[in-house]
């Protein structure tokens, strides 16, 4: 461990000055923010949404990095589940915080960590090679050849259905025995007869991947759980490595990452590392894949702080929220402009829901520009949400439901071409289009020439290149801004020949940058160019969803997780069937009709309806001024008729 470290007054204020406007301070009457940023101690912190804890954690880290580097040479070390949690911890602070980004520290992925920590190390140390891959895509590309050239004619796998899905699937546990899916169990899996033909066969197929170094994500923690019960003194290496650890999103964490850490970094209480976990329980709505339950997973610790004012949403919505939180705690409005706008309940019936539930909620949003309660240039987006975004069947109502034109299928991933020169003729005379082709095109290449981030052993994306050149190598940095900008103008201007060679004659000193030469992407870059016409798909662009122009943004709840909104639109939507007759409950306002009359979840509520709760927080905790609630007309009437409407605005479609 480094020396005592105290973070005072002085330290908070340096943070401050960086992070927060001029009018901002972490303190507020209790000071919740303020005792996390100097906690320095194994801790769980629990934050309500709109808490801050992201921000009280990057004035955490931008304190430490002052002290760096640490006496005994160890590291700080900072996890995240998703790659742009990492990627908005660079944005935010890492023009301030050079040490911090290099040896002996590591932020990154849980992902990340694992692999570059426990698998490639193990993988090295007991086959003398490297990994080639840890990739889902890339792996299960090869499941398929070797069921195509080794298992396509047995029997029993041809009998099922799914058997690619199937084959993609299988893992081993801890033991090399087989099962289907990580965080399964061996009594689960489809074959009993661990000595029977077909039983060997899929155990030598695994085998033969790993020892190739073809990984899938989830392999990386086979390996990881191998190496810890080999080589049991890896976790006092790792512990003294990092004696600083910061888990954000904890609530996100499956159970296996979840137990990689707890094993490496709590140790049953005897870790050497200081080791936070930060989240919100309540939101823990990634985790359905598995047969644990949230308290299995992620269980509180004695020492446990947590950020219960909220700086994003009104007091009138707050009261709402705290109901439907499955780990019961008091939430509370800070926020400085607290608005007075109740949450709305918007009744719709069989002849007004499509489109007009939308169109009702934005007149609501005019009407309250107009008073001066939501600001005329607002912030935030305007959202409409809704749990399941995938169209039923007549009377299973979902997303598509309230609006036609949404298209859960839409494309929204870039083209891919076949040669360079289609990255220019296909794109459209749009700047930003075009701008954003040549990006892909340049990441096109990257992959075609095998270039990996080291960070995360994925290939790279927009963000983690431009992060990576502006670390690296600013005047290549600031290059290829230049160039972007000067080759989407040409083409704009029809200039494609010219910006064709441009980009050749550039592409020597952008790959020298990763320390290679054209080689593999020669043939892509010369190869004849083709004009693709890409048929319109529709992009919802509704005129009837429009706010002074500026379009409704529709989506599932899952989406907007983590962000925030000046106004949210909930459409309840169906979900699998609890009950039968007309007490059967498949929507948010049957299972949850207490809740919208201010019960609290309890223990005894069934496993759906938990899940619906989950699922409701998050959607209800997105806004700062109007949270509004879709509900059917006979819904309402059989659940919700005797809502407090001094809580509720009820207004009908």
């Amino acid at each position: 461990m480094p020396a005592e470290t105290n973070i005072t007054d002085k330290d908070i204020k340096y943070a401050e000055s960086i992070l927060l406007n001029e009018d901002e301070s972490f303190k507020d009457d209790k000071n919740e923010r303020i005792d996390f940023i100097r906690n320095l101690e194994t801790i769980d912190l629990h934050a309500v949404p709109g808490s801050g804890k992201t921000t009280a954690l990057l004035a955490k880290l931008l304190i430490l990095e002052r002290k760096l580097p640490f006496e005994d040479g160890s590291g700080i070390l900072v996890i995240s589940h998703t790659n742009n949690a990492v990627d908005e911890i660079k944005n935010e602070i890492g023009e301030y915080c050079a040490k911090l980004f290099s040896y002996p520290n590591f932020i990154g992925t849980i992902q990340s960590f694992v692999n570059q920590y426990l698998a490639k190390p193990f993988f090295n140390q007991v086959t003398k090679e490297k990994i080639s891959k840890i990739n889902d895509d890339f792996y299960n590309e090869r499941v398929e050849n070797y069921y195509n050239n080794v298992l396509r004619d047995n029997f029993w796998l041809n009998k099922r259905a799914n058997t690619l899905d199937f084959l993609q699937n299988i893992r081993f546990d801890e033991n090399n025995m087989l099962i289907s899916g990580i965080n399964s169990k061996t009594d689960d899996f489809a074959l009993k007869n661990t000595s029977g033909k077909t039983y060997r066969k899929l155990s030598k197929m695994k085998n033969i991947l790993l020892n190739q170094g073809i990984l899938c994500y989830d392999d990386a923690y086979y390996l990881a759980n191998r190496y810890l019960i080999k080589y049991p003194q890896i976790k006092n290496l790792i512990q003294k490595r990092f004696s600083y650890v910061f888990v954000d999103e904890m609530q996100d964490m499956d159970i296996h990452q979840h137990n990689i850490l707890e094993k490496i970094f709590y140790n049953n209480g005897n870790s050497k590392s200081i080791y936070q976990r930060i989240g919100d329980r309540n939101q823990a709505i990634y985790s359905g894949g598995t047969n644990f339950k949230l308290e299995e997973i992620w269980k509180s610790r004695e020492n446990t702080l947590k950020i219960t004012g909220s700086y994003r949403f009104s007091k009138n919505i707050a009261d709402v929220l705290q109901n439907f939180a499955l780990n019961s705690t008091d939430i509370k409005s800070i926020k400085l402009e607290n608005t007075e706008i109740k949450p709305h309940l918007l009744i719709y019936n069989d002849d007004n829901y499509q489109c007009q539930v939308v169109q009702r909620f934005i007149k609501i949003i005019n009407e309250l520009k107009l008073d001066d309660k939501i600001p005329a240039d607002y912030k935030y987006p305007i959202k409409a949400v809704s749990w399941i975004t995938k169209k039923k069947e007549d009377n299973k109502n979902t997303l598509p439901d309230y609006c036609p034109k949404f298209n859960k299928n839409k494309s929204t991933s870039k083209t891919e071409y076949t040669s360079l020169e289609s990255y220019l003729i296909n794109s459209k005379n749009n700047y930003k289009e075009i701008y954003n082709n040549l990006l892909n095109l340049l990441l096109k290449i990257l992959r075609i020439e095998n270039v990996i981030n080291i960070d995360n052993d994925r290939y790279y994306t927009k963000r983690s290149l431009f992060w990576y050149l502006k670390k690296n190598n600013k005047e290549q940095y600031e290059k290829l801004k230049l160039k972007l900008y000067d080759w989407s103008t040409k083409i704009i201007k029809g200039k494609n020949s010219e910006v064709c060679e441009d980009i050749k004659d550039y592409l020597d000193g952008f790959l020298g940058v990763f320390g290679i030469e054209k080689n593999k992407s020669i043939e892509f870059i010369n190869r004849v160019p083709k004009k693709i016409i890409v048929e319109e798909k529709n992009n919802f662009d509704c005129h009837l969803c429009k706010i002074n122009n500026k379009k409704i943004e529709l989506g599932s709840v899952h989406s907007v997780k983590g962000e925030t909104h000046t106004a949210t639109l909930y459409l309840e939507s169906f979900y699998q069937k609890d009950g039968s007759g007309e007490n059967a409950k498949s929507y948010e306002s049957q299972r949850l009709n207490k809740q919208f009359k201010n019960e609290k979840i309890t223990d005894s509520d069934n496993k759906r309806t938990k899940k619906s709760a989950r699922i409701a927080y998050v959607g209800f905790s997105r806004p700062t001024h109007l949270l509004a609630f879709a509900v059917h007309q006979d819904r309402y009437e059989k659940y919700l008729f005797d809502i407090n409407k001094d809580v509720w605005e009820v207004i009908e479609v």
